[in-house]
């Protein structure tokens, strides 16, 4: 239920961009700002990536379970993840070229997205908007068993410390170099050297979930206030627009600690029993998204330009065009899952 909350998240922020950012109040509360912050949506699936796969290897370090085996590991993560991505850029390849009669992205370009080190590379060329959260994903996972080992041979406060001091660090670096020499490409705050805190937290998550009970009166009470902390923050952040961009100091230096907090304790609350959380996260609906959201959030994008190319978005009303996009997605996501 809380990948379908992140992918729709995301989703719904692009439908809102494209669809001309229209403002809607309910009660008082701007609908839109939740919109305009759907990109939370991707912190949340790197906090819930960190609490899931964290915790075999927690468990292993307390001596609960044997340790995972990491041939295993990286087999299944690669399965996961590289067929339903290799797959899409060979597609886009071939639709581009079919549309265009010339070749959307180059060799280099499509090397280095497939090693997932566009990140890293000087001027990598482009072929989809969402592909930059992919590399922070992937190294993750080489990242994650040494990490996790730590956790549970050490004293937790001091790793969380560390990975925030790292992350902060970096982060200013980012903001010092983009403010003093422009050289520096700014993308690199977006990667996992200037994020390594938000999955701590997610780790930190983890390591409470093993401890705390499933019924423990504390998780819906978490889950309540983590939520409450995204919403309260949501139109705040809405009206400072694109932080990373206009290199916001000094809120870039602490916003992932701040929002992985609150991410982390909604995903610690809702993987307890408590009925309400249940209810919001285990219906069908949600489930089905959750189900397909990586699929979701590879294809989305690429149906909102094409659907923006052919003149959806100014030929019909927003709610038509945007209810048009919704279903072709799920549809493209589904196929793409399948």
């Amino acid at each position: 239920g809380l990948r379908g909350v992140a992918a729709g998240a995301v989703v719904a922020f692009h439908l809102w961009n494209f669809s001309g950012q229209h403002a809607l109040a309910v009660l008082g509360y701007p609908l839109q700002s939740l919109a305009a912050c759907g990109y939370l949506g991707v912190d949340l699936f790197f906090v819930l990536s960190a609490f899931l796969l964290a915790q075999p290897f927690l468990a292993a370090a307390a001596g609960w379970r044997s340790s995972p085996a990491l041939p295993t590991y990286f087999a299944r993560r690669a399965l996961r993840v590289l067929p339903a991505y290799w797959t899409q850029v060979a597609l886009l390849f071939v639709i581009g070229v079919a549309m265009t009669g010339a070749a959307p992205f180059g060799l280099r370009t499509a090397l280095l997205h497939l090693a997932f080190l566009q990140g890293l590379a000087d001027r990598p060329g482009n072929i989809s908007e969402v592909y930059w959260s992919l590399p922070v994903e992937w190294w993750f996972y080489f990242w994650l068993p040494p990490v996790a080992w730590l956790f549970g041979r050490a004293r937790w406060w001091w790793i969380v410390i560390l990975s925030v001091a790292l992350g902060v660090g970096f982060r200013a670096l980012c903001w010092h170099w983009y403010a003093e020499a422009q050289w520096f490409r700014y993308g690199n705050i977006l990667l996992l050297r200037a994020r390594i805190d938000e999955f701590a937290l997610g780790i930190l998550a983890a390591s409470a979930h093993l401890r705390l009970a499933h019924d423990s009166r504390w998780r819906p009470r978490l889950a309540a206030a983590g939520a409450l902390g995204i919403l309260a923050l949501a139109p705040w952040l809405a009206r400072r627009g694109d932080i990373f961009a206009t290199a916001d100091f000094p809120w870039l230096l602490v916003h992932y600690d701040v929002v992985g907090a609150l991410l982390a304790m909604v995903v610690l609350g809702a993987a307890g029993s408590g009925r309400a959380c249940r209810a919001l996260l285990a219906n069908r609906a949600l489930f089905a998204l959750g189900t397909v959201s990586y699929s979701l959030y590879l294809w989305h994008f690429p149906v909102l330009k094409w659907t923006d190319q052919l003149g959806l978005w100014r030929a019909a009303p927003a709610p038509l065009a945007a209810g048009f996009a919704t279903v072709t997605i799920l549809a493209a996501a589904s196929l793409s899952y399948r």
